[in-house]
């Protein structure tokens, strides 16, 4: 009868200790390219690790020219981890990998859809500017598979990508904020 009751006893202090824990989560705007704009939303994991959520708008354009329209849109989704190694008291170097989608839609002459896939390595740099808030800087070489389709008809186009340039450089300013566990 002892060792149940302990057992039990054990298992509700780990839990209860485990449960009363902070964890920091952070919610950011990032800007790429001067042209594309997004969220980051990123929590800490038990390990100290952050799972990070990434969403864009890459391009939302309306164009009403006497009788002519067009319109355009692209969006992009991303998921992934990211693990920090602290340079100095306000420096740290983040990495890790990131799967993205992405989808587009183009309507001018006849409608188009692109729908991509791929997986990115994120390489930042964040400096606190205090304890609530910091600014990061970061790029994400990427390995990718677009498919193009016009008309809804039949594929066009298959597209491998890849790479990373200047302009694939992205800045954030993330509120960070701690959550204490009930």
């Amino acid at each position: 009868m002892k060792k149940p009751l302990f057992l039990f006893i054990a298992i509700t202090i780990s839990i209860t200790t485990l449960s009363a824990q902070n964890t920091n989560t952070e919610i950011g705007l990032r800007l790429s390219n001067f042209q594309s704009f997004g969220a980051i939303y990123k929590k800490e994991m038990r390990n100290g690790d952050y799972f990070r959520l990434r969403g864009a708008t890459g391009i939302f354009q309306l164009g009403l020219v006497n009788d002519n329209s067009s319109f355009q849109f692209r969006s992009d989704l991303a998921i992934g981890v990211e693990i920090r190694k602290k340079i100095s008291d306000k420096l740290v170097f983040y990495r890790g990998f990131e799967p993205f989608l992405n989808l587009a839609y183009r309507s001018s002459t006849g409608p188009t859809a692109n729908v991509g896939v791929g997986i990115g390595y994120v390489l930042g740099l964040s400096y606190d500017i205090n304890q609530q808030f910091y600014v990061s800087i970061e790029t994400i070489p990427s390995l990718g598979l677009s498919i193009q389709a016009s008309e809804f008809e039949a594929l066009d186009n298959v597209y491998v990508e890849g790479g990373i340039n200047a302009s694939n450089v992205a800045l954030s300013i993330i509120h960070r904020f701690e959550l204490k566990k009930k």
